[in-house]
């Protein structure tokens, strides 16, 4: 299914991402769980990215004419990631 003809006929305004690490080890210690959402939120000219974990936390606002560049995707990278690590 083609995501973006889906978007706009639908008009849909919220795709997220769910991160669920139950029981998982980190470096031999003891389990420990994990819930991270990742939310893309889309408006008539623009898009938030943000990461729920318990709060809120907005990684990145781009009006849609605007490209990435390496620096910025590995930046976002690093924010999720380190997000994602944070117990």
């Amino acid at each position: 299914m083609d995501l973006e003809a889906l978007v706009l006929k639908e008009s849909i305004n919220k795709l997220g991402l769910i991160i669920e690490l139950q029981g998982f080890l980190k470096g031999g210690t003891k389990a420990f769980n994990i819930y991270r959402q990742i939310t893309f939120d889309l408006f008539q000219f623009y898009y938030y990215i943000k990461i729920s974990f318990g709060e809120e936390k907005l990684l990145a606002e781009k009006l849609y004419h605007q490209k990435w560049n390496d620096q910025e995707i590995e930046h976002l990278a690093e924010l999720i990631a380190e997000v994602i690590w944070m117990i």
